[in-house]
């Protein structure tokens, strides 16, 4: 892909209410990177938490699934949110020295942050399958049903 140059860009550049467009958002991505910086510590946390607890926990393969499904989510967001915080400082580098170079590569950044959530819902909806197969089993064996 070729970058942006002045031909794709019109001879002025961007508009101004494209530019302002952007400077608006990037405040709103770097709120929501940070916002998700902090989710991603709590989930750290609750990790630190189940692993203290495991011993105390009967369910040991559906507490080793939770484990390894909120390590890899844990994962995912951080990235995820790494993107948007990135995608905020090309922004920036776009708009103070209107280099296309950056527009194309906040872009790119931001292109990466939707396909991350994308894939952690995904991998939300799955694990959220799995371990509620696993949490029905138990609880059928509970009551000798199964």
């Amino acid at each position: 892909m070729e970058p942006l140059d002045n031909i794709s860009m019109g001879a002025d550049g961007l508009s101004s209410r494209c530019i302002q467009a952007l400077q608006q958002t990037r405040p709103w991505m770097i709120f929501l990177g940070v916002m998700g910086f902090i989710v991603v510590l709590i989930g750290i946390l609750s990790t630190i938490y189940t692993f203290n607890t495991w011993s105390q926990i009967s369910g040991k393969t559906l507490m080793t699934f939770s484990i390894i499904s909120t390590i890899i989510s844990t994962a995912i967001s951080f990235t995820t949110y790494l993107f948007l915080i990135q995608s905020a400082g090309k922004i920036k580098q776009f708009t103070q020295h209107e280099n296309p170079v950056a527009l194309e590569q906040a872009l790119g950044k931001y292109k990466n942050y939707w396909l991350l959530v994308c894939v952690s819902f995904a991998f939300s909806i799955l694990s959220g399958i799995i371990m509620a197969s696993m949490g029905t089993s138990r609880f059928l064996d509970l009551f000798n049903l199964l």
